[in-house]
């Protein structure tokens, strides 16, 4: 296993070399504009995939710039070929990565941090430090350009004559509440406002603004178009277009893998939930959280944790939630129902996916998967599958929960952790992504097949 670990290592890092001298040298486009950095590449085993993170320095429109790469992906590819006797040379996507921007702005943390530095020499308190220190950091790393790109969303929205808002695939329950919560907030702003989702859980249908939800969009082209708790535009639950012919474009997430793709990106990786980052966005707007966006809102930020138990939940989180409860918003009953209420199928579904449940690896993870004939049995509607991954991790021993949801484009897999695997990394292999500790991805093969794959990324990790 450490042998194959060195060769991927190799493999990546001599991609990252060549394909940092190609771009700098050789790639020529209008759309690429600053200082292009590659900062990473992760190759898939199979050499079939790769993932190219870049930094982009002093850059008009990031997102231009990474069109650009991605429209030189061909040349890029052909010259890497020329370079690297491989048998297969991947298919390139590039990606947004901001740790050498923040890397920056961390030097320019500490040096403020030497002027305050006499206000904590007489303390022998190194917690009294690291406060300080950690306030400095979330301070520079997350506000540092928070009010201009909020504003810059403000003044969109106010602009707009028709807003249309999507969230990813197979919507959970923070993807539901974030575009439920926005709909109505946007809404009490006067503004004419659209979800297009094509497919919920059912389990969300008493949600409040559920009947603003549409399958598809009333004009092939708005004025803006928001993407909320989506990490790629390819996970806009099939209707990207929407997205992509908007005359601008706002991102809203939470997760660490989002390609900021977006004309503007207003991403905190640091919330447990997206609806905890509109939340936020609705303070700073001063705009009325009423009883029914507070609903929303919490909906999300109820499923996104686990009922407040992952560990990314934070003071805030708690903060937002006594706030809600003085609005007069039932965290019990929100939790019963999204966390605590099953269908039938639910439950037949979950019994059939225990029975299949494998211990792999000395009871470090656990696979099991459910089949579009499994779901015709049962008469299963869409989202009773949701919650069965968490069913491995709970059992005592398991490191890391798979589970298999078969789709029309092959099987979605839902990975959990519990303590030190990054199932995000695992996923990112397989063109997915997601949190350290929750990801997925979906992928094309048997049940076998993909566990084959899985498990052999997973043991990477595995102590």
């Amino acid at each position: 296993m450490r042998k194959n670990t060195n060769r991927m290592e190799k493999i990546n890092s001599e991609y990252k070399r060549e394909l940092s001298q190609i771009i700098s040298y050789e790639v020529k486009n209008s759309k690429i504009t600053g200082m292009v950095s590659v900062t990473k590449v992760k190759v898939t085993p199979d050499l079939r995939y790769a993932k190219v993170y870049v930094s982009i320095f002093n850059s008009k429109n990031v997102k231009k710039t990474l069109e650009g790469l991605n429209d030189a992906e061909g040349f890029i590819r052909s010259r890497v070929a020329q370079e690297i006797n491989l048998r297969i040379t991947p298919e390139l996507s590039f990606v947004y990565d901001d740790s050498e921007e923040q890397g920056e702005r961390i030097d320019r943390i500490l040096a403020e941090l030497k002027k305050e530095d006499s206000k904590i020499k007489n303390s022998n308190n190194q917690n009294s430090w690291n406060k300080i220190l950690n306030k400095q950091i979330f301070k520079f790393i997350y506000r540092g350009d928070k009010m201009s790109t909020l504003d810059g969303i403000l003044s969109e929205i106010e602009k707009a004559k028709n807003i249309v808002i999507l969230a990813h695939e197979n919507p959970d329950g923070d993807a539901i509440g974030s575009a439920l919560g926005l709909c109505l907030a946007l809404k009490n702003e006067g503004k004419n406002v659209e979800v297009v989702i094509p497919a919920y859980p059912k389990v969300f249908s008493n949600l409040p603004g559920t009947e603003y939800i549409l399958q598809e969009g009333t004009r092939e082209k708005y004025d803006l178009a928001i993407a909320v708790d989506c990490a790629t535009i390819k996970l806009l639950n099939g209707w990207a277009n929407y997205f992509e012919d908007a005359k601008k474009t706002i991102v809203i997430d939470h997760h660490s893998t989002n390609a900021m793709y977006g004309d503007i990106n207003y991403v905190n990786f640091a919330a447990p939930a997206c609806c905890q980052v509109l939340y936020e966005m609705f303070q700073y707007y001063k705009w009325d959280i009423t009883k029914e966006i507070g609903t929303c809102l919490m909906n999300g930020i109820i499923t996104d944790t686990g009922g407040f138990q992952y560990s990314g939940v934070s003071v805030e989180t708690f903060e937002i939630a006594s706030e809600l409860l003085k609005k007069g918003i039932n965290i019990s009953k929100i939790y019963k129902q999204a966390m605590e209420t099953h269908s039938r199928a639910s439950f037949e579904l979950k019994k059939i996916a225990l029975d299949r449940m494998e211990f792999l690896d000395d009871g470090k993870v656990t696979f099991t998967y459910i089949s579009k004939k499994d779901e015709k049995k049962v008469n299963a509607q869409n989202g009773d599958y949701e919650g069965i991954v968490n069913e491995g991790r709970g059992i005592e021993g398991v490191e890391v929960s798979i589970f298999l949801h078969e789709t029309d484009k092959g099987y979605k897999a839902s990975l959990r952790s519990n303590e030190y695997v990054n199932v995000s990394d695992v996923c990112l292999m397989f063109g997915g992504g997601g949190h350290p500790k929750a990801a997925g991805a979906t992928m094309e093969g048997t049940p076998k097949q993909i566990k084959k794959k899985l498990i052999k990324e997973i043991e990477r990790q595995l102590k």
